[in-house]
C-alpha cells in the first residue's frame, strides 16, 4: 500500500477530518479480504494465489497433483465428484424435489461410522432449491453455532447425520454456480504463519526516490486437505434438462 506525501500533507493540521493513512490502510485491508475470498474458491493457478476449493475438491478427481501427491496414480488421494445430471438413478438435475435425495445419497456414500461431511456449502441455486424443499416446520435454522457467526445457514437431517447447510453466495461471490461442497472440517484446514496472518509488517517505509509512504501487509499460508475420503463436490452439468 502506497500513499503519496502530497496527499498526506493535504489532509494534515487543525482541519484534518481523518487520519488519511489509517483510512487508506483500512480500505486496502478490506480489499485484500475481498480478493482473498475469491482465492478461497480458486484453483491456485494465478500468481500469489492459495490453492482454493477448486483445487482441493475438484470436478475431475483423477488428474494432476495435490500436496505433491499424484491424484492420477493414487486413488486414495482423490475426493469424490457427483454430476447431478447422471450420478443418481432417476434424477437429471438439482431441484426442490430432488435435492434431499441427492444430499442423502452423497452423505451416505461419504460417511463411515461417525465420520463424514459436517458442513454442506451451497451456491445460490442449490441453496434456494434446498430451502424450497423444506416446509415451514422442517426449515430448522441453526442459531447456536454458525448462525451466531453470521452465516446464512440451515440444518440437514438425514442419513443418520445432522449437518450445517451454508449459503456461499451474494454480491461478488466467487462460488461456482450450481455447485455444492460436502466438507469434512476435520480434514480441510486453513493454515497460516502467525507472523503473516494479514498483518502489517516492516513499518511505514519511505522510498528514496519519491515523496511517499509504503506499508506492507502480508499473508503466508494455504488451504489444506489431508483426508479426501469424506469430502465431495456436487455439480449440475445440464441445468436445462
Amino acid at each position: 500500500m502506497t500513499l503519496s506525501g502530497e496527499d498526506i500533507l493535504k489532509n494534515a493540521g487543525r482541519n484534518q477530518l481523518k487520519d488519511i493513512m489509517a483510512e487508506h490502510i483500512s480500505a486496502a485491508e478490506q480489499e485484500l479480504v475481498d480478493r482473498f475470498v475469491e482465492d478461497l474458491h480458486g484453483d491456485g493457478t494465478q500468481a500469489n494465489q492459495i490453492g482454493g476449493l477448486q483445487l482441493a475438491i475438484p470436478t475431475t478427481v483423477n488428474l494432476g497433483t495435490y500436496g505433491g501427491i499424484s491424484r492420477a496414480d493414487n486413488a486414495i488421494w482423490r475426493t469424490t465428484s457427483y454430476d447431478a445430471h447422471s450420478a443418481f438413478t432417476g434424477i437429471t438435475q438439482v431441484t426442490s424435489t430432488t435435492i434431499k435425495t441427492i444430499f442423502d445419497n452423497v452423505i451416505i456414500e461419504r460417511s463411515r461410522g461417525t465420520k463424514g461431511p459436517d458442513c454442506i456449502v451451497c451456491s445460490q441455486e442449490h441453496y434456494v432449491a434446498y430451502t424450497a424443499a423444506m416446509t415451514a416446520i422442517q426449515r430448522i435454522q441453526d442459531e447456536n453455532e454458525l448462525g451466531k457467526l453470521g452465516f446464512t445457514n440451515l440444518k440437514y437431517y438425514g442419513a443418520g447425520r445432522s449437518v450445517d447447510v451454508v449459503l456461499e453466495g451474494g454480491i461478488g461471490s466467487a462460488m461456482p454456480a450450481n455447485t455444492t461442497y460436502f466438507i469434512d472440517s476435520k480434514a480441510l484446514r486453513f493454515r497460516y504463519h502467525p507472523d503473516r496472518n494479514f498483518v502489517k509488517f516492516g513499518g511505514k517505509q519511505t522510498p528514496v526516490n519519491q515523496d511517499a509512504i509504503v506499508q506492507h501487509v502480508g499473508f503466508y499460508g494455504n488451504l489444506t486437505l489431508n483426508n479426501p475420503l469424506h469430502v465431495a463436490k456436487l455439480y449440475d452439468s445440464n441445468t436445462a434438462t
